[in-house]
């Protein structure tokens, strides 16, 4: 699939050649490094930032890089969202 009359900075984040390469993924993108990011969260915690309401994520990010989405888009954890986790107990229906 082509993106018609795309330029490199549109607002959509698609640029023509990146829909040439459907399996492209930005490195800026990537659920590792969302992951890595969260890992800051301790440092924050100790100088008084509550970052409690981060964890439901940090869980999910947990979980992707755990099944193996480190390189894959952050896209992926909207596959991990539809497929309840260990000890999920609500459902979505």
């Amino acid at each position: 699939m082509r993106a018609m009359f795309c330029s490199p900075h549109s607002p959509s984040g698609i640029s023509a050649s990146m829909s040439d390469r459907p399996n492209s993924v930005s490195p800026s993108s990537v659920v590792g490094l969302f992951y890595a990011g969260s890992a800051h969260g301790d440092e924050l915690a100790a100088a008084n930032i509550d970052v409690s309401r981060r964890e439901p994520m940090n869980d999910l990010l947990r979980r992707a890089v755990a099944e193996g989405h480190g390189e894959h888009s952050i896209s992926a954890l909207v596959e991990l969202l539809r497929k309840p986790g260990p000890g999920a107990a609500r459902s979505f229906n």
